[in-house]
């Protein structure tokens, strides 16, 4: 853990990932920027000695304004942006479009330092060094019997979460039983645990992440790893992955 306070943008503040992150950050101190079309003014969870602070941009529209935000002298940012679910249609295509809009605003920008993406399951190479997007029936491989299998535990359990949030939700995203890939680091990222422990996997074509490709994490935990990255920056260049001790017994 860095003793030095970061100033750190973290792309899609609203999201799971993103907001775990921006939690993990608050913690250990640093400054936070969340960067999104309609981020929080403020954060609910403020804690340890960090601040929060917000800009909004539009992506899709405001390249210019976009340059200029990354431009703006952080040490490190995150990019956990996730498209809107509000056409579902239009999901994946303009998921791979603004990810297109973010990285030609990073290189138009000055920003020079780490930029972490979190997302790109498809990329883990696996034992037969392809990688996963590659794989015969990727999209139907073993776990897709999984989403059915989580969204009828979520949506009969949440309320013992006490948070309706969770079973709202678990209802609205069935469509993710559609053939479709996932967009995350590992298979399953689980909520409100945090245990603070991470298997970091370097993938590459003659190591495979084959371990990394077949476990999950709690989202906490994700975001771990990901500060812990900011903060030492060692995985430049680098596609890697994690996984954490994830079980119900947890909950």
């Amino acid at each position: 853990m860095t003793s030095r306070k970061l100033r750190v943008a973290v792309i899609g503040p609203r999201g799971q990932a993103g907001s775990c992150v921006i939690d993990e950050l608050l913690t250990r101190g640093h400054a936070i920027v969340g960067v999104s079309r309609n981020p929080p003014k403020q954060w609910k969870h403020l804690t340890g000695d960090g601040m929060y602070s917000s800009t909004s941009v539009d992506i899709f529209t405001e390249q210019k304004k976009l340059i200029d935000i990354f431009s703006s002298d952080f040490d490190a940012i995150v990019c956990a942006f996730g498209p809107s679910l509000t056409n579902l249609a239009r999901v994946y295509e303009d998921g791979v479009e603004a990810h297109g809009r973010i990285k030609t605003a990073l290189l138009a920008s000055t920003y020079e330092g780490p930029f972490i993406i979190v997302g790109g399951a498809g990329y883990i190479h696996v034992a037969n060094r392809l990688q996963l997007t590659d794989q015969k029936d990727f999209a139907y491989s073993w776990w897709w019997t999984w989403p059915d299998e989580h969204l009828d535990y979520m949506t009969e359990r949440g309320p013992d979460h006490r948070s309706r949030f969770i079973s709202v939700i678990a209802v609205l995203m069935e469509w993710s039983r559609a053939h479709s890939d996932r967009d995350s680091s590992e298979n399953d990222h689980v909520l409100c645990v945090r245990t603070g422990e991470y298997k970091l996997f370097i993938d590459t074509p003659e190591d495979p992440a084959v371990e990394a490709a077949e476990n999950g994490i709690y989202n906490q935990d994700m975001a771990v790893a990901i500060v812990d990255e900011v903060e030492n920056n060692k995985l430049a260049f680098k596609h890697w992955s994690w996984t954490g001790p994830i079980g119900l017994r947890r909950w």
